[in-house]
């Protein structure tokens, strides 16, 4: 689970500032869907955002559409590379993405990845620490919200 030689759990904010640079915009005490206190950077034309805990790298979001971060967008591709997650624990291999609405959310666990997927497309890439499912989906996920018609 390494981008730009950046390991969650383990890359510091100094190397994570030698690998990207300043950030256009940095955020102290915020928080990422469940987890409070973190240090954010955000990096507008990479589409990024890195997130800290005492120092270390924590969480990597990143939007792969139209900007210069050098991932693919395509589904197809990714989910041929790392092949369709099975979690027992969920029906079928997905859950829902309330990131980009009806989305699908494929997980790596193991591998600290979620790929946050629109038709064909990965619109959002969460790279963590590898954790258990149920950590995910306490600190990670963000529940779909049931809207009225």
């Amino acid at each position: 689970n390494r981008w730009h030689n950046l390991t969650p759990g383990i890359s510091t904010e100094v190397q994570v500032l030698s690998a990207m640079g300043d950030p256009d915009r940095t955020i102290a005490n915020t928080s990422y869907r469940e987890i409070n206190g973190l240090k954010k950077y955000g990096y507008r034309a990479k589409m990024t955002s890195v997130y800290f805990r005492d120092g270390k790298l924590l969480i990597i979001s990143v939007a792969p559409i139209d900007s210069d971060n050098g991932l693919n967008s395509d589904a197809k591709s990714w989910l041929a590379a790392l092949g369709i997650p099975k979690q027992e624990h969920i029906k079928g291999s997905h859950v829902y993405s309330e990131e980009i609405g009806h989305g699908l959310l494929y997980l790596y666990l193991d591998r600290g990845l979620a790929l946050h997927v629109l038709g064909d497309i990965v619109e959002l890439v969460q790279i963590f620490p590898p954790m258990s499912l149920e950590n995910y989906m306490k600190y990670l996920y963000k529940k779909p919200v049931r809207r009225n018609r």
